[in-house]
């Protein structure tokens, strides 16, 4: 019963957020939620960060990175539209911003006209395979590991999920130049 009472209370927080900061900011809220769970979830369940293998953690790291650079797209283009005199909607915001975790793929949907979409497209692929290089050991291992392994590979990890949305917010600074 008060995880059901815990649940009304976050939604009407939630509800509340949203109609005073306005639905553009409905992707960073809702990745910074998940975040919150991820990292709830992860840290009940007591997982031992030396076994090499896909779980909630990878899931904390990326919806919190995501939140970041989800909310950091909302402010640019806010900016961006106050700096340039456009008049991005809401709506369009909000897609810019869910965009964001598609990586540098988020130019394109930003300002489609640039024409420079196939250069997000290679640096998409660039990334995502560097992305899917890191992910490698815990996909494949799955044991584990001495822990300075353990260390290097999660911080491998770290580093190309940082630069995954680092790519992001390049690429929207460049099609909204």
């Amino acid at each position: 019963m008060s995880a059901l009472m815990l649940a009304v209370l976050a939604t009407a927080v939630a509800c509340a957020a949203l109609r005073w900061l306005g639905s553009v900011w409905l992707t960073p809220l809702v990745l910074a939620g998940l975040s919150a769970a991820s990292l709830a979830i992860a840290l009940r369940r007591r997982s031992n960060w030396k076994l090499l293998k896909l779980g909630y953690w990878h899931l904390v790291i990326w919806t919190a990175l995501g939140a970041a650079a989800s909310g950091l797209t909302v402010r640019g283009c806010l900016d961006y539209n106050t700096v340039a005199g456009t008049d991005k909607t809401h709506e369009h915001i909000a897609r810019i911003s869910a965009a964001a975790l598609a990586g540098p793929l988020v130019g394109p949907v930003a300002n489609p006209a640039a024409g420079e979409t196939p250069m997000a497209r290679k640096w998409t692929a660039i990334l995502f395979s560097v992305m899917l290089v890191t992910a490698g050991p815990f996909l494949l291992v799955r044991r584990m590991v001495h822990w300075a392994v353990a260390l290097f590979c999660w911080l491998a990890f770290l580093a190309a999920t940082i630069l995954w949305f680092f790519g992001a917010m390049i690429s929207l600074g460049f099609f909204l130049s």
